[in-house]
């Protein structure tokens, strides 16, 4: 079962994703307890000082996740984003969460807030694969600058248990927390959040649950007021159909470990065929192959920033059977000198050592 809950990355036709300003909501008084001065820091990430106290305004997410940064460097508090994700519930959703709170299990709270958790945040989709006894959720966020992905993603996935912790009353743990970034020193507030110490330098950002919990059933569902809400949240967003160009890269990023990012896959999954998702994308302004280089550079930005795996490794993530072939396909990208620049100035040097 595959639901999309992750953030995907940029192609050139893809304008800077947005998200409600309500994802910073409690940062004034997070930042003013830490010493911080919230004017201040807000303006200098370039956002309107307007959404410290509306929810509903529109901001870009590297912003935010330039305000994210700057603000746990300047308090030394790499737990910056865990800190405001425990300002989180599922008011910060809207009518999306009394949607989910109503729904009859976790699986399908999780099923109704995917589709629609554009709406709140343009960089971040869900997505959850079961096997057996155990699932894995998973947020994929629309890949940006590396040194803001960390706090973009421990104040997502942070914010999401919490949510799904409200919805079970307390009962939905996790097995285990991954996070694509390096481990920082302290990791007390990781356990404090998610009740486990987390996994680092990992393969996606997200957990691994028991299936039994997503398909336990939820205390407060009232389907009767489910479907009731399902008509608003319809109106709300206007009957909006699924992005064809977002869609395609989530699935991309999904299926880059597995070997079979093609576009007749991918074309399979979103239920039509090649020609029709060609057509479908020529109209966005962008292509299947323009979404798969794309993808792969940011995912080779954010490994080569984590700085644990080797090419090798990297190569095999991003679908290539072989270093050689990766090595031909990364020489022919655009930045292919400016990251080689970057990763011989960490010591790396030679290809034939199996780096850049």
């Amino acid at each position: 079962m595959h639901l999309i809950v992750r953030a995907m990355p940029q192609t050139p036709s893809t304008r800077v994703p947005l998200v409600r300003s309500a994802a910073l909501s409690g940062y004034a008084d997070l930042a003013r307890t830490l010493g911080l001065d919230p004017v201040r820091m807000v303006a200098a990430a370039g956002l309107p000082l307007a959404c410290l106290h509306d929810p509903d305004l529109r901001i870009p997410v590297p912003q935010v996740g330039r305000l994210l940064t700057a603000s746990a460097e300047r308090t030394q508090r790499r737990d910056f984003g865990l800190l405001l994700a425990e300002k989180r519930s599922l008011a910060n959703l809207g009518p999306l969460g009394l949607l989910a709170r109503e729904q009859p299990t976790m699986r399908q709270a999780i099923a109704t807030m995917a589709p629609s958790i554009a709406m709140h945040n343009e960089a971040l989709s869900l997505q959850v694969e079961s096997a057996g006894e155990v699932s894995i959720l998973r947020i994929v966020l629309q890949q940006g600058e590396p040194a803001q992905m960390e706090q973009l993603a421990e104040l997502a996935l942070a914010a999401t248990m919490r949510m799904l912790r409200r919805l079970s009353d307390g009962a939905f743990i996790p097995e285990s927390v991954h996070f694509m970034h390096r481990a920082p020193a302290d990791v007390a507030t990781h356990r404090r959040l998610f009740g486990v110490t987390p996994r680092f330098s990992q393969d996606f950002d997200g957990v691994v649950v028991a299936t039994r919990a997503l398909d336990a059933v939820l205390p407060q569902a009232d389907p009767l007021a489910a479907a009731q809400l399902a008509r608003h949240l319809t109106v709300w967003t206007g009957g909006r159909g699924r992005d064809p160009v977002r869609a395609t890269q989530e699935l991309v990023t999904s299926l880059l470990p597995t070997g079979h990012a093609t576009i007749a896959r991918v074309a399979s999954d979103l239920g039509t065929n090649r020609r029709t998702l060609h057509r479908q994308l020529a109209a966005h302004g962008t292509s299947f192959t323009q979404i798969l280089d794309a993808s792969r550079r940011a995912l080779v930005e954010t490994y080569l920033a984590d700085g644990s795996r080797s090419l090798t490794d990297i190569a095999g993530l991003l679908g290539y059977a072989s270093l050689s072939a990766f090595s031909r396909w990364r020489h022919r990208q655009p930045n292919a000198e400016a990251v080689s620049e970057r990763r011989s100035k960490r010591g790396v040097t030679s290809l034939k050592n199996g780096t850049l």
